[in-house]
């Protein structure tokens, strides 16, 4: 080597390295101080935190009181902004020592080489692979701190641990470790972090912007893309040796020899579906191994369409996986130097190419961010008390508890957090929905809330060993997340079921609409209603045709054996009944003259109502004014209509002079529709019915954790 050759590396080397401490942030996927937070922000939101969920905790999304304490710092926030924090953070770091180095992974190599190798500014630069990197699969020193195993850690301290200070302080972890967490999965959408490139003209931004610098420049556009939500179901376990979460990244159905992932969702990793389906810079028909990809391939439509906003020229050529016609086109390379006689184009990604990758690529961001939190707290318990020296712990999860430990605990006044028990050993699996056989305790005279328990899991769930559960006393919460059944066994019928009438015509449904439970019930006009024979069984002259919509858990329990539900719930002080009804609406009560069969009192009637019955007979009607169902003992309440309601049985009841015993409980809970006519002609005017419930929710009163 020459004196001038070496001169020669030294300087390349140092002007390298220059640059690349110039913009050390080119190697991140998306821009950590935006994109990622605008991706986590809509994650938590669409996630099971903003489901009711964290009630179980005693928690609430966006209480700001919770955690108080992170190492010497002092923070007042909620929720949502320990996960953003933990998002913006997992960025951190500098040249030498940037966590983002790990950010990386190739679906196409094995894990242990499936991580950055490639090089910045001609300086080598490597990383372990974001599927490693996200759990403690890796040496020690490495992410330890904040794997997947680590916030399972976190998530158990902090409902475990003995003082108030100390659980505020895991809990607080527990969410910036999850922020961390999805921030790897949402880089898993940036082609480049899939396809080995380090993609340095990225980090120039000023000059040529990268998908990375064209996010971070439109957060409008990122906004309106975070909106197409998507989630993702996680697929079974890949390898013993990895946490099940390596689904989310890759499950090795892609080996990049023609099989193009589908478009949709599905039990695939989100690396894959990057890697198969979109280009980084630097890996559009690269001569280099390092770089070469045979997927996607470039299509064969070249489509003329305008040219980006800040281009000189007016039109721009535009490779289209979709046929020209199609409007808008599918911009899905620019094409440059098109007089090539051999039709040897130089391909580009410019700003109208990122805009229709991102539109893509950040629901899926989203989407998968979002999986990965309901993943984490998928495990739900609840504690069902026999007597007051009894109780069994059934397992809410749609997975089996398959080994470990179930421990219970309970807060004394000064909020220190005590075990009950000797920890109860899950010697054999308990499936979703069963029980664990009897468990004695000794109710202890220092408990803050009597009766109330913590209840703790730490074992194997599923497929996933070493998880955590965590849940607070009796709780009952129905979102509609997915059907009737998702949450509870509801009984839904169309007809009356204590009347035995048949609907006489129109449309009847209950179903789940976008997370709402939709109740519709309705009949044309020019419907023959009767008349009907009359019932002798029946002596209050109730002689009608009705027309009832209603589902509950557990209303009739004569039809209901094999819906077993959590009822009855003990009112205690502090039980609150949560609720947000969408709608409540009904037309006019068709008119007619009275059929001369029936009673001359009779009279066409109709109501809508939220209906919580008490183990003493009591019926709190939850409902609008003058859609009240005439029931005995019946307390009304009139609910606004879009507006999340708390409302305290325990002081209802006071209120209305109701004895309250130890023993009271709620019995069920039903949503109804009903109406009924006893005109025999058919030309009255058409009935319509509509109920949306967005959720209902029996919690007790959420204090500290």
């Amino acid at each position: 080597m020459t004196k001038n050759t070496m001169h020669n590396q030294i300087i390349i080397f140092i002007l390298s390295w220059g640059a690349a401490l110039a913009f050390p942030n080119s190697l991140n996927a998306w821009d950590n101080k935006s994109t990622h937070l605008q991706i986590s922000q809509k994650a938590s939101e669409i996630s099971v935190l903003n489901a009711g969920f964290l009630l179980s905790l005693r928690l609430e999304n966006n209480d700001a009181s919770k955690f108080d304490v992170d190492g010497t710092l002092i923070y007042n926030k909620p929720i949502s902004s320990w996960i953003l924090d933990g998002a913006n953070f997992e960025d951190a770091g500098n040249i030498f020592t940037g966590r983002f180095y790990n950010h990386f992974h190739n679906p196409l190599k094995s894990s242990l080489e499936a991580g950055l190798d490639d090089f910045f500014f001609f300086v080598p630069v490597t990383g372990e692979s974001a599927l490693l990197w996200a759990q403690d699969a890796h040496p020690a020193g490495g992410n330890s701190e904040w794997s997947w195993q680590t916030v399972r850690d976190y998530f158990y301290y902090g409902l475990t641990a003995l003082n108030l200070s100390d659980r505020e302080i895991y809990l607080a972890k527990t969410f910036e470790g999850l922020g961390h967490q999805i921030h790897l999965i949402q880089d898993m959408s940036q082609p480049a972090h899939v396809r080995n490139d380090a993609h340095p003209i990225d980090g120039l931004g000023w000059w040529v912007a990268g998908l990375e610098s064209w996010a971070k420049n439109n957060p409008a556009t990122i906004n309106d893309y975070t909106n197409i939500n998507n989630i993702l179901p996680v697929g079974p376990q890949s390898s013993p040796s990895f946490k099940p979460i390596t689904q989310f990244f890759d499950t090795d159905q892609y080996d990049g020899t023609g099989f193009t992932l589908p478009s949709g969702f599905g039990n695939f990793g989100l690396s894959e579906y990057t890697n198969a389906n979109y280009f980084s810079d630097d890996t559009i028909n690269s001569p280099f191994d390092r770089h070469h990809f045979t997927y996607p391939l470039i299509p064969l439509n070249l489509c003329e369409d305008d040219a980006p906003s800040n281009s000189l020229a007016t039109t721009q050529v535009y490779a289209s996986r979709n046929p020209c016609d199609t409007n808008p086109i599918d911009h899905f390379l620019a094409v440059d130097v098109l007089d090539d006689p051999n039709n040897h184009y130089l391909y580009t990604l410019d700003p109208r190419v990122h805009e229709d990758y991102a539109k893509d690529l950040i629901p899926r961001a989203v989407g998968y961010s979002a999986a990965m939190i309901d993943y984490f707290f998928r495990g739900q318990l609840q504690i069902v008390p026999i007597d007051d020296t009894q109780f069994k712990i059934r397992n809410f999860s749609q997975e089996p508890l398959n080994d470990g430990i179930i421990e219970i605990y309970y807060d004394n006044g000064s909020n220190q957090r005590l075990p009950l028990i000797s920890p109860y050993s899950v010697s054999s699996p308990i499936g979703p929905g069963e029980s664990t056989a009897a468990i004695e305790l000794s109710p202890p005279p220092d408990n803050k809330s009597p009766n109330r328990y913590w209840a703790i899991f730490r074992g194997t769930l599923g497929a996933e060993s070493d998880a955590v559960i965590g849940s607070f006393g009796l709780w009952w919460i129905e979102e509609w997340n997915r059907d009737l059944e998702d949450g509870h066994s509801w009984y839904a019928t169309i007809n009356d079921p204590l009347l035995n009438r048949t609907a006489p015509g129109g449309a009847i449904q209950s179903e789940v609409q976008d997370g709402t439970l939709v109740m519709t019930n309705s009949v044309p006009a020019g419907t023959q209603w009767g008349p009907l024979p009359l019932d002798p069984n029946l002596t209050d002259g109730n002689q009608t045709n009705e027309v009832f919509i209603g589902i509950s858990p557990h209303s009739f329990p004569s039809e209901l054996d094999n819906f077993p539900d959590l009822f009855p719930i003990p009112v205690q002080p502090e039980t609150e009944l949560r609720m947000k009804v969408d709608a409540f609406d009904i037309n006019e009560i068709p008119s007619g003259p009275i059929c001369p069969e029936l009673p001359t009192e009779q009279s066409s009637d109709a109501f809508q109502i939220i209906s919580v019955d008490l183990t003493d007979g009591t019926i709190l009607q939850f409902t609008r004014p003058g859609q009240e169902a005439s029931l005995p003992n019946n307390i009304i309440y009139n609910i606004p209509i879009g507006e999340d309601v708390v409302v305290n049985i325990y002081s209802v009841l006071q209120a209305n002079g109701i004895s309250i015993t130890p023993s009271l409980g709620i019995k069920n809970i039903s949503v109804i529709q009903q109406f009924f006519a006893p005109s025999c002609e058919p030309s009255f005017s058409p009935v319509e019915q509509n109920i949306q419930v967005d959720y209902i929710r029996v919690v007790e009163n959420v204090g500290a954790p």
